[in-house]
C-alpha cells in the first residue's frame, strides 16, 4: 500500500475517468464522484460497483457493514434469500443464468 499499515491519515485522490477504462478500489476504500452535468454534450456517466462474496451466516453481518451503495438496501434477510443464488462453493450448478433470445438488446455492428 501507499501508506503504512500503521499510519491513520487517508489517501485522497482524484481519477478523471476514460474511455473503455475500469477503476478498482480495494477494501475500505471510501468513493463517490461528483456532480456533473452533461446536457450540454448529450453524454453520460455510468458507474457500477461490484462485490464478491460467498454470502453465508456467518459473514452476513461483515458483508452489511461494508455496505456502501443504496440498492440492494442494507437488509440481512434479503441478502442471505440471494445466498447460493449464483455461486456456491459446493454446488457447481448455481450459475448465473444464460443469455435467452433477445436478451442483447443492442448489437455492435
Amino acid at each position: 500500500s501507499i501508506l503504512g499499515e500503521d499510519e491513520t491519515e487517508s489517501l485522497v485522490g482524484r481519477y478523471r475517468y476514460e474511455y473503455e477504462v475500469a477503476s478498482m478500489l480495494g477494501d475500505d476504500a471510501y468513493h463517490a464522484t461528483s456532480a456533473v452535468d452533461y446536457r450540454a454534450s448529450k453524454e453520460m456517466r455510468m458507474a457500477a460497483t461490484i462485490y464478491v462474496a460467498d454470502v453465508n451466516e456467518e459473514n452476513a453481518g461483515a458483508i452489511l457493514n461494508e455496505y456502501t451503495q443504496a440498492y440492494p438496501p442494507d437488509d440481512r434477510d434479503l441478502l442471505m434469500s440471494w445466498s447460493g443464488r449464483h455461486w456456491r462453493k459446493d454446488d457447481t450448478t448455481a450459475k448465473l443464468p444464460a443469455p435467452v433470445s433477445g436478451h442483447i438488446l443492442l448489437e455492435a455492428n
